[in-house]
């Protein structure tokens, strides 16, 4: 299922007039388990030796991860039973972070992007100031202005902006929204083509789209899409 998703990004790509290696993929295991994730870096890594072009652009592999804890498993297991794969993957944050997972987050992940309020942004730069560390972040923006999902409204990203640019710690890369789940293509694709003119003006890159709606957002210019059900169901 991964050399198919791969070919039919191919496919996209070209009808786009897009460079496939311009999107990065980034992999929502949360349906894995540990042994299962482990089985699917191994896959990742011998599907790097095809013939196409996005996947040898799995270097490293992008996985995405809900929850701190089920992420922290997956990681210990592969120190414990897969050490050698350590170096092929990065970890990123891309549920909703508490901030009293914010000492064992930045443990994990080499990424934060789900960055949905001032509070915890200056939360996770004042832990990371501590190690002296410095960490890519993206702004979740609630562009369908839906009750139930986080993050910020599309007027007040200016502001925001200004105020993480304060925090020396985070290094603000992008933004990234969710459409509404099961919404109207078209619909859709009015609320990935505002946050890409947004991202634009502030010269960030985009991360948009999912399992039931990449296509559109490859075609609306996004830099990454969150894959899982996908590949995983």
């Amino acid at each position: 299922r991964l050399l198919d998703f791969f070919e039919e990004l191919d496919q996209v790509c070209n009808v786009c007039s897009r460079k496939v290696e311009d999107v990065k993929v980034l992999f929502a295991t949360k349906y894995l388990n540990p042994e299962q994730f482990v089985s699917f870096l191994n896959i990742c890594k011998e599907t790097m030796g095809s013939d196409l072009k996005g996947a040898k652009g799995l270097t490293p592999i992008l996985i995405g991860e809900n929850r701190v804890q089920e992420a922290e498993e997956k990681l210990e297991y592969v120190r414990q039973e897969a050490f050698e794969l350590l170096q092929e993957f990065s970890m990123i944050m891309i549920g909703t972070l508490q901030k009293n997972k914010i000492n064992k987050a930045i443990k994990i992940f080499t990424e934060i992007h789900s960055i949905d309020s001032l509070d915890l942004a200056d939360e996770l730069n004042r832990r990371l100031e501590r190690e002296n560390r410095v960490m890519p972040v993206f702004l979740e923006v609630n562009v369908s202005k839906e009750e139930s999902k986080h993050g910020f409204r599309v007027g007040e990203i200016g502001a925001i902006i200004k105020e993480l640019k304060l925090l020396k710690s985070l290094k603000l890369e992008g933004l990234m929204t969710m459409a509404p789940y099961g919404g109207d293509l078209e619909e859709i694709r009015g609320i990935y083509r505002k946050l890409k003119e947004l991202a634009d003006g502030y010269e960030l890159q985009t991360s948009m789209g999912m399992s039931s709606d990449w296509k559109v957002a490859v075609s609306e210019g996004t830099d990454m899409i969150r894959i899982g059900s996908r590949i995983f169901e």
